[in-house]
């Protein structure tokens, strides 16, 4: 089975949020949006987690866990509000991060964590939680700031969040054509953010041989989000020649490995901010308000 079969097997049966949803309501779980390349058939335990469709930071989530690819069930018994910070430890166990809101907080500067570990317990066929779980909040599908497309961040195109921080990995510093280089935990999407209005930008890996939007007049497939810069405006185009990032995604020994923003997470270089979530990566210049939303699916820009 491969990930989006397992999601379309066990997702409909993930309580939802909220109770008496219809199969269309936009509070479901957005099980085709779902970043499924967390599942391994192989692994002791593995996970995917659901988000409602466009959601807010503060919006609900569950983690679906798997052993050897068989479903187990959801990681707590209810959702938690905005996007836990998952990584693995060892083929059975996973370190997880919850984050929360202290009092007078907007979601946008939400500072609470509350680590635990997920451990699979062969003895007794189950999963064990160690550590303190947030306190149980009441639901939310909105953050104070709209979006401007359908599932980008809430309040992309306006100034960048107080929670930002800078990326981490920058190419070629000081010179002239120096780039801040960021992927998302999938890696289908990454990014080369610089003042060049065309070869900096983000690629959708997928695009390469899904072409959703096609291709140009001589073939190439429309894959790569130029026009982030300060000068420019956002559209699909193609790219010549291999961006920093991918050079460093497809071989670390030799070039500069990019950051990996995690779920959750925001990101800034100069004017330009990326906000990373599991239904796509929203990046927009904060000098022009013009930015893009964008996933495996579609690219949506503002």
């Amino acid at each position: 089975m491969s990930g989006e079969q397992v999601l379309k097997e066990w997702g409909p049966s993930v309580p939802s949020a909220w109770d008496g949803l219809a199969g269309d309501d936009p509070r479901t779980w957005d099980l085709e949006g779902a970043e499924v390349s967390t599942w391994d058939p192989c692994a002791a335990l593995s996970w995917i987690t659901l988000s409602i469709h466009s959601p807010a930071l503060s919006s609900p989530r569950h983690i679906m866990l798997f052993h050897r690819g068989q479903y187990l069930g959801t990681a707590t018994a209810h959702p938690y509000a905005y996007a836990p910070q998952i990584r693995r430890t060892a083929d059975d166990a996973l370190a997880v991060t919850y984050t929360w809101a202290r009092p007078g907080e907007a979601p946008a500067t939400a500072s609470g964590t509350s680590p635990v570990t997920l451990t699979w317990d062969e003895a007794t066929g189950s999963v064990r939680l160690e550590g303190e779980l947030p306190e149980a909040t009441d639901p939310s599908d909105t953050d104070q700031a709209p979006a401007p497309v359908p599932g980008a961040f809430p309040g992309a195109g306006g100034p960048r969040p107080a929670g930002a921080v800078p990326v981490t990995t920058i190419a070629y510093p000081g010179q002239s054509f120096e780039t801040a280089i960021l992927v998302t935990p999938s890696g289908n999407i990454g990014c080369d953010l610089g003042p060049d209005e065309y070869y900096g930008g983000c690629g959708i890996s997928s695009y390469i041989q899904d072409k959703p939007f096609g291709v140009n007049e001589i073939g190439y497939s429309l894959w790569w989000v130029a026009g982030l810069s300060s000068s420019g405006v956002p559209h699909m185009a193609t790219r010549g020649g291999a961006s920093t990032y991918l050079l460093g995604q497809e071989n670390p020994r030799d070039y500069l490995a990019p950051m990996v923003v995690g779920y959750g997470q925001v990101v800034y270089y100069r004017t330009l901010v990326c906000a990373s979530a599991e239904n796509g990566l929203t990046c927009w210049n904060t000098a022009t308000g013009h930015g893009a939303f964008m996933n495996r699916t579609t690219t949506l820009f503002f």
